[in-house]
């Protein structure tokens, strides 16, 4: 196990005041000239939700701003959960700040890989604190396990978006599919890898998110009913999922008791 180190406290702390400090640059100053959201608006890609649903990352900041005040605390230095992050989450948010730059001067390959890279090491953090020998008391559910577990969803989310508008930036031509038919296809992938970490993990909050994502892309192209609709049907589908884990999360209870 590791042990509590007060500089990588530090660490943790100081890059994620950096992350927010660069996230408002990017959009009050902005890079480049033009704000995050600017950008993707350039892209006639339909696996982008609509504006409302981008305010998940003032609930996101909030949750990991308040694991950075936690994971300072005295009272948590022998805590497993904090430990494990480790330098994990410093790295997570420079990755996130590289991303920003990459993004904001339109270097799409490198945007999208830095994704990949945040994903594994979200993936990282999220198998670590999710140990089945490790009891989570409730400050550790709330403080640690929900802030990553939205964070990595969401940023899964991203990096298809990221993804299409890479391949579009490129010219790919998707195989000869028409951008609504490979938008269906980009859903039904979305939808396969939340249903998988929810099943696996029995955590309904991650298909959350994804459920978030899809009523906001269908919100979005509501008069367009090829898109609209998989993106309910891929809505209705994590519901059921999440229900099967609840259930099954239920009966696993009983046994104990």
């Amino acid at each position: 196990m590791l042990r509590y180190n007060k500089t990588r406290a530090y660490v943790n702390m100081i890059t994620f005041i950096l992350l927010l400090i660069a996230n408002g640059l990017a959009n009050y100053l902005p890079l480049n000239n033009r704000t995050t959201g600017e950008i993707a608006e350039r892209f006639p890609i339909y696996f982008i939700p609509a504006p409302y649903v981008f305010y998940i990352w003032i609930l996101i900041y909030a949750l990991l701003f308040c694991f950075t005040i936690f994971q300072m605390l005295k009272s948590q230095r022998k805590n497993p959960f904090i430990n494990l992050v480790s330098y994990w989450f410093a790295l997570s948010s420079v990755l996130n700040i590289a991303w920003l730059f990459f993004w904001h001067y339109e270097y799409f390959v490198l945007s999208f890989f830095t994704l990949v890279a945040l994903i594994l090491v979200l993936t990282v953090i999220y198998s670590n604190i999710n140990q089945p020998n490790l009891r989570a008391y409730f400050e550790d559910k709330i403080l640690v396990k929900y802030p990553f577990i939205i964070y990595l969803a969401w940023i899964c989310v991203a990096a298809i978006s990221n993804f299409n508008i890479m391949l579009y930036s490129l010219n790919w031509n998707r195989f000869g599919m028409s951008l609504e038919y490979w938008t269906i296809i980009m859903l039904s992938l979305a939808t396969l890898i939340s249903a998988i970490v929810t099943l696996i993990y029995k955590d309904i909050l991650f298909s959350l998110v994804f459920i978030w994502a899809f009523f906001g892309i269908a919100y979005r192209f509501l008069t367009i009913p090829i898109i609209s609709r998989p993106s309910w049907l891929m809505s209705g589908i994590l519901a059921i999922v999440i229900i099967v884990t609840m259930v099954k999360r239920r009966r696993r209870k009983s046994l104990y008791y």
